[in-house]
């Protein structure tokens, strides 16, 4: 499972998919999956959706991990061509600093985002600013790909067009038994789903019900795909696949040991729903970690919010630096695989014995 993983997020990690213009991933999803489910399509929502039957003995599950990316949307560009940005989600212009960004017009064009030069005085507010007594902020960078407006107009750069951080900048960087990069949320737990799809099929083992495995759109910018498809697909169970961050604040360490979500902001995930996640865990040897964040928001919380799902979990590797330049444990993402495997098949010693 190891060297598949590997294999996955060295081709998942390297796509753009800024929240709204998400067709690299979009084509990579939905490659994969066909040889896994016995349907896939995408709906109009632009979420990828896989079934794979089930043996009858329950209602449809959905688990959902999104193919968006955090990035940028171009606001506003200058006769001279310099474009200022405006996030989508939760990007900081801090967390990327000076260096390649891609903008995805009718072709991808580099440029740089910068802030200016730094031998300067306070004569250069905003410089002096950014570098000495606030961090940097969208307002005080601009986006240069030394091209006019007129010629990134025929390129097909105009506002509303997406930016993220370069492909030069995204390739996954490996430190022994971690991975690095940008965009494990949620391209990493992507992952993870392919591959229990992969080891149910490999093992012959069916889920228990119906299983739809749905790769969600918008997730960064209000889970709108997730919510869509827990509209528009059977049953009434979502379990989203998705990050846990790692901060003094919570007991969640780095590692192999995935972590349930118990409480999401003001929202209480189900419980009986998440104990159930936990004890598959400990039947497969793992060492579950029970999380309540105070900063978060899954497509699983958002769809029960909304009226979507009655019950809701989130399923998550550790992962320190989210929303930045992420890590991760390798198998922390495996063993999210196997407890999902687990779970909805119903055989956890078979699926061990198999391992």
């Amino acid at each position: 499972m190891r060297d598949r993983l590997r294999d996955l997020l060295e081709r998942l990690l390297v796509t753009h998919s800024p929240s709204g213009e998400e067709g690299e991933m979009e084509a990579l999803c939905l490659a994969e999956l066909e040889p896994l489910c016995s349907r896939v399509w995408q709906d109009e929502a632009r979420n990828i959706i896989g079934l794979i039957e089930g043996r009858g003995e329950g209602p449809p599950v959905r688990l959902m991990a999104h193919k968006d990316e955090l990035g940028c949307l171009v606001a506003r560009i200058d006769d001279n061509g310099k474009m200022r940005l405006e996030p989508l989600g939760g990007a900081h212009a801090w967390v990327y600093g000076e260096g390649p960004m891609d903008v995805l017009g009718t072709e991808i064009v580099t440029g740089v985002l910068g802030v200016g030069s730094k031998h300067v005085s306070d004569l250069s507010a905003d410089v002096a600013a950014a570098r000495s007594t606030k961090p940097l902020s969208w307002d005080v960078c601009r986006l240069d790909c030394k091209l006019d407006a007129k010629t990134l107009a025929a390129k097909g750069i105009t506002v509303g067009t997406r930016a993220c951080v370069s492909r030069s900048r995204k390739t996954p960087v490996w430190m022994g038994d971690y991975v690095g990069g940008y965009a494990m949320d949620d391209k990493a737990s992507v992952a993870a789903v392919l591959l229990a799809a992969e080891s149910m099929r490999d093992a012959r083992l069916k889920p228990r019900s119906d299983t739809y495995l749905c790769i969600t759109s918008t997730e960064e910018i209000g889970c709108a795909g997730g919510a869509y498809a827990a509209r528009t697909l059977p049953g009434d169970t979502v379990i989203a696949v998705d990050i846990a961050p790692v901060a003094p604040e919570y007991p969640v360490e780095p590692g192999p040991n995935p972590v349930v979500l118990y409480k999401d902001g003001s929202f209480v995930y189900s419980k009986a729903l998440s104990d159930e996640l936990c004890a598959t865990a400990e039947q497969l040897g793992l060492a579950p970690q029970r999380m309540a964040v105070r900063n978060y928001g899954s497509d699983s919380s958002y769809a029960a919010k909304s009226g979507l799902a009655g019950r809701v979990a989130a399923l998550c590797p550790a992962v320190e630096n989210t929303h930045g330049y992420e890590v991760t444990h390798a198998d922390g993402l495996v063993n999210c695989a196997r407890v999902l495997v687990a779970w909805l098949t119903g055989e956890a010693e078979a699926f061990r014995a198999g391992e």
